[in-house]
């Protein structure tokens, strides 16, 4: 069995580590892109617990209101 250098340039002369470094490389990028296609949302689309709860029950909830605004 080949045991590697200790010198910090040839390590990476190695097959075996520039190949796992690359296809992890490439796994964080495919991992990047899933999450910005599908859970990146823009601050204008974020969603409130009334339309989660008008989504799941089928109706809409009334707003909730805060004791300041009943004073309006």
């Amino acid at each position: 069995m080949r045991t590697l250098p200790a010198t910090d340039a040839t390590w990476w002369q190695h097959p075996l580590v520039r190949e796992i470094s690359v296809i992890l490389a490439v796994k964080i990028a495919i991992i990047f892109v899933l999450w910005w296609v599908f859970f990146d949302l823009p601050a204008s689309q974020h969603i409130d617990t009334t339309q989660v709860s008008a989504h799941v029950v089928g109706t809409i909830a009334p707003p909730q209101t805060t004791p300041e605004e009943t004073l309006k």
